[in-house]
């Protein structure tokens, strides 16, 4: 005799595929989309590690015992399955919705393993749309951040434009030598100096990685104040220690 195993089943009543959009509470949209959409947790803290949890949609944990009802079998909350409330969730439900409708009237409302080829096809959709929000989302911050490292440049353009890109000489110093902010702006000239200055750094300091050394000094965003002698149409980065 086959034994036949009971569907998990969710640790709340779900709702059912009739209920009107308007009568759901925002739990009750989120299983709804989650349980359809792949789990976006980081299985690590590392911040250059890119795992994610391999988990394809929300399952009820029915071996919860945080008395968290929003538990997953995969352990992470409804939030990481499509959960995000951007502009594009209200249609990831409207498609859920119809996913629901399909599968109560295969009487598979309540089996959350079951999936045919109509139901992958409407779950590729919501996580092309889950997929275009982030893209959208994270383009939208990199065109923030161009946005404000063009400005922190036209900035500091214009104060080295007033005093020609030279600082006020201290006293005592020799007259031959001048100080001046660079940055790397793509300029041969700059890109030289920033090459000896790194040569100053990794000087000084020998127990800092090399390449931490030369990703601070070709940043773009930074900029360093050095001491040059103009020799022969030639700069020198004068080591003052």
């Amino acid at each position: 005799m086959r034994l036949k195993f009971p569907t998990p089943q969710p640790a709340f009543p779900y709702p059912s595929a009739d209920k009107p959009l308007e009568s759901l509470t925002l739990h009750e949209r989120l299983v709804k989309v989650g349980r359809h959409v792949p789990c976006s947790q980081k299985l690590t803290t590392d911040p250059s590690d890119t795992i994610i949890c391999n988990c394809l949609g929300w399952r009820p944990n029915t071996a919860n015992n945080s008395g968290r009802a929003d538990s997953c079998i995969c352990g992470h909350r409804l939030s990481y399955h499509g959960g995000a409330q951007d502009e594009d969730f209200s249609r990831r439900l409207a498609v859920a919705m119809k996913i629901d409708q399909y599968l109560h009237e295969k009487d598979k409302l309540l089996d959350f393993m079951y999936e045919d080829d109509q139901v992958k096809r409407m779950r590729a959709e919501m996580i092309d749309m889950a997929n275009f929000g982030k893209r959208r989302k994270r383009s939208e911050s990199e065109e923030e951040e161009e946005n404000d490292s063009k400005k922190r440049k036209m900035d500091v353009k214009e104060e080295n434009d007033e005093d020609d890109g030279k600082l006020e000489y201290p006293e005592g110093l020799p007259s031959d030598l001048e100080f001046r902010c660079i940055t790397n702006d793509g300029s041969r000239q700059n890109l030289i100096l920033l090459t000896n200055l790194k040569k100053v750094f990794a000087t000084q300091l020998p127990n800092m990685p090399k390449h931490y050394i030369a990703r601070l000094t070709y940043d773009m965003n930074h900029h360093s104040v050095v001491l040059i002698r103009p020799t022969q149409n030639k700069y020198e980065v004068m080591d003052l220690v």
